[in-house]
């Protein structure tokens, strides 16, 4: 899937985890045309792996050569909601996704609106190429009605 998805995946021994708290790190390449290193820390829980894979895929989508801590708040909350839309779409446990969202949002309407779309746009991108097209349909119809 990484191949299909245009990122370079590896999955990080606990022990060898350099990243603090953080479950997984999206390295955007130096170069134009290079692909992405998601880097996510291995652990039991399989579902929560695949949500983190989902998460660090829609930072490399939606923000790259994006650095400014000033929206930092903003990307976690594009790129968990993409994980969220996903993870669910293919069966998966995804209610820490909730407690994620509400750690980083404080936003008007019209902002998460937009962010939705924003949203809407990537999880349906890789549900195609995950094989959920016809859910993909929906999502797309979905975005259009809430306009």
């Amino acid at each position: 899937m990484a191949h299909q998805i245009g990122a370079s995946v590896e999955i990080v021994a606990d022990v060898e985890w350099e990243y603090g708290t953080a479950n997984g790190i999206c390295h955007h390449p130096k170069w134009s045309g290079g692909k992405p290193l998601i880097e996510v820390r291995d652990r039991q829980n399989c579902a929560d792996l695949a949500r983190t894979i989902l998460h660090e895929y829609a930072h490399a989508q939606l923000h790259v050569g994006i650095d400014s801590e000033v929206e930092r708040a903003k990307r976690e909350v594009e790129a968990e909601g993409v994980a969220y839309v996903v993870a669910r779409a293919c069966g998966l446990e995804a209610s820490g996704s909730a407690f994620y969202l509400a750690s980083w949002t404080d936003e008007d309407t019209e902002v998460t609106r937009e962010r939705f779309d924003r949203i809407c746009r990537t999880a349906g991108a890789l549900l195609e190429i995950l094989g959920y097209g016809a859910l993909n349909q929906r999502l797309a119809i979905s975005t259009r009605r809430r306009k």
